[in-house]
């Protein structure tokens, strides 16, 4: 059969997968079979990816920046939003 042969192709990583495919009763068809390949290898792609590191700028960038009092210490003002200009 030729879910045999696709899956015995298939690389080290994803032994699991196989394994799932052909435990099942029946086998599943080759268009299943390569579909739950491809959702597996998706899902790798994004759970193993490292992401970028974010540099200093952008964490800099993406903080919010408020302040509770003015420089001269009043306390009694609202916070205030430096990035949209409101309480």
């Amino acid at each position: 059969m030729i879910e045999f042969v696709f899956l015995a192709g298939l690389n080290h990583n994803l032994d699991e997968v196989r394994g799932r495919i052909l435990g099942r009763k029946p086998l599943p068809s080759i268009r299943e079979v390569f579909s739950e390949v491809r959702r597996e290898k998706a899902r790798q792609k994004v759970m193993l990816t490292n992401p970028k590191p974010k540099s200093n700028l952008e964490i800099e960038n993406s903080t919010l920046i408020s302040r509770g009092f003015d420089s001269d210490g009043d306390r009694k003002k609202k916070p205030w939003c430096d990035h949209c200009k409101k309480p």
